[in-house]
């Protein structure tokens, strides 16, 4: 009885440990619109928006990458990482601004939420699959414990994936 006990403690305890490093579909994205800017950014939501409007993600098994046109005026630059994990997340029905208010997101029946990091640290960005929509957001780190929330976009599967 005891053999069998540990046996279920163990396999318990494997089974909780995995499963929190998802893998999501490998595809390329593009923005779709502006969901959330932040009151601390320095452009409007509608020149940011249309700036974004060439903006895209490239997501595979383990790399990340935000590719922004050579002619943007955004301050996002290109970025490209690797050795990237999508660590699901409980965001608790909302998106959490760094401010005294946050983005509900309870009204959604399936909401999977996922950290972006590359060699297990946070990259600041994270995406959200909300029923039949996505969206991915970008955090300004500030330290371990501080973060603010920068914007976050709809995306949508580019045509040509």
């Amino acid at each position: 009885m005891k053999k069998a006990l540990i046996l279920i403690m163990s396999i318990m305890l494997l089974l909780s440990s995995c499963g929190n490093e998802e893998t999501i579909k490998v595809a390329n994205y593009e923005t779709d619109s502006l969901i959330y800017l932040s009151i601390l950014s320095s452009s409007t939501k509608d020149y940011f928006e249309e700036s974004a409007k060439d903006l895209s993600f490239e997501m595979t098994e383990d790399t990340f990458k935000v590719i922004a046109p050579e002619d943007s005026t955004l301050t996002i630059p290109g970025m490209e990482y690797e050795n990237v994990t999508y660590k699901e997340f409980d965001s608790e029905g909302k998106i959490d601004t760094g401010a005294p208010n946050s983005i509900d997101i309870s009204s959604y029946d399936n909401i999977v939420s996922y950290d972006i990091l590359a060699n297990g640290d946070k990259t600041g960005f994270r995406l959200y699959e909300l029923d039949d929509k996505k969206w991915i957001s970008h955090y300004n780190i500030i330290n371990e414990d501080t973060e603010f929330l920068d914007y976050v976009f709809q995306i949508k599967e580019k045509a040509d994936n």
